[in-house]
């Protein structure tokens, strides 16, 4: 037996498949204007999440998780002397 959603066991019984995963979704982010591109939030990211796009810096939310498990309070917000990272 198959279902239409899901995939069949030997034994007959469907098994379901989420469509889709849901993800919290935790991210900082680098407001362009206000920062000088100094490099530091880069260096100090332990997720290389932090790319460099030539006048200012910008966050890859993808690997940004806010230092959960590695800090207590986001590395790149401690180092930022222009205060430009705030959450996404």
């Amino acid at each position: 037996m198959r279902h239409p959603q899901g995939i069949t066991t030997s034994e007959g019984a469907a098994l379901f498949r989420p469509t889709q995963a849901r993800r919290t979704i935790m991210a900082m982010k680098i407001n362009a204007d206000e920062c000088t591109a100094c490099g530091d939030c880069a260096a100090e990211c332990p997720n290389s999440a932090i790319m460099n796009k030539g006048a200012f810096f910008k966050i890859n939310p993808d690997k940004c998780n806010e230092c959960e498990g590695i800090s207590e309070f986001q590395k790149c917000v401690d180092v930022c002397t222009a205060g430009c990272i705030v959450p996404a």
